[in-house]
């Protein structure tokens, strides 16, 4: 993501903000390079990250995001690589990591550079999917016997989002194309918007979310959420997945869960029963 200053983590704040719409259950940004800068971009995300620094790094990064080397482990049955080295120096404690984690059954790699060990260590541990941002072409290809999904990042302006099936990795393109990422331009207006009539403050008990998508490909179990008055609410559309009332009563924080097909205005409205 080569976040080094303040206009691109303007950027990656604008992804954290899609992130939470399309509520992916984990993001993994690879190749980043100021840890400060991605801490402040990243404070609003509502899902856990994970952050590896790859070539262009800014020194200090470890105090915001731990060891270079690291296993995170996301529930009982998912371990998550995190690799801020190159591949060809001394990897030993991935193995060891890896080797740690041997009863979990789904392991999946994010590193910088997409030159693992294929047999042995993406065979071996039989990972299903290497997420990178510093390789060549093909950015998204099968390697080694499991076989382990490569997809890398094609520039510092895209993103992508990736949907499994159990520990296989499904979907990882744009609208279907064999490679391409899902586009957003630096500077352009977000091609997914999300706005509120009127304002989600917790003062209104009907409060409309409407998202505005502009990209060729849908985003289902998207999420919104909602900041009302105390009460019971019901949603237009979609379901209530969470209604959690505050420590004074006051409010309710209401999370919807919804679809967002592709190339289409939708309108989600909490109102009180």
């Amino acid at each position: 993501m080569d976040t080094f200053g303040q206009e691109p983590a303007e950027y990656l704040e604008r992804i954290a903000e899609l992130s939470n719409l399309i509520a992916p259950d984990m993001v993994l940004v690879s190749n980043e390079v100021n840890g400060a800068y991605v801490s402040g971009a990243l404070s609003r995300l509502q899902m856990p990250h994970v952050v590896n620094f790859g070539n262009h790094e800014v020194s200090g990064h470890e105090e915001w995001y731990g060891n270079a080397v690291s296993m995170i482990d996301f529930g009982p049955d998912l371990g998550i690589l995190n690799l801020s080295h190159a591949w060809h120096g001394d990897i030993s404690h991935a193995y060891a990591l890896l080797e740690s984690r041997v009863k979990t059954a789904c392991k999946i790699i994010n590193a910088y550079e997409h030159d693992a060990p294929v047999e042995a260590m993406l065979d071996r541990y039989r990972i299903p999917f290497l997420h990178e941002a510093h390789g060549p072409n093909p950015k998204v290809t099968q390697i080694g016997s499991t076989p382990t999904q490569r997809a890398g990042k094609a520039n510092s302006e895209s993103f992508r989002v990736v949907r499994f099936e159990g520990c296989r990795p499904v979907s990882f393109t744009y609208a279907g194309d064999k490679a391409a990422p899902i586009p957003l331009a630096r500077h352009e207006i977000s091609p997914m918007r999300l706005t509120f009539s009127p304002a989600n403050d917790g003062s209104q008990r009907t409060v409309t979310a409407r998202v505005d998508n502009d990209w060729q490909q849908d985003f289902p179990n998207s999420r919104v959420t909602f900041v009302l008055p105390n009460g019971e609410y019901k949603v237009n559309r979609g379901r209530i997945e969470s209604a959690i009332v505050s420590d004074d009563s006051r409010f309710v924080v209401l999370t919807v869960r919804f679809d967002i097909p592709a190339k289409s205005s939708t309108i989600v409205a909490a109102s009180a029963r």
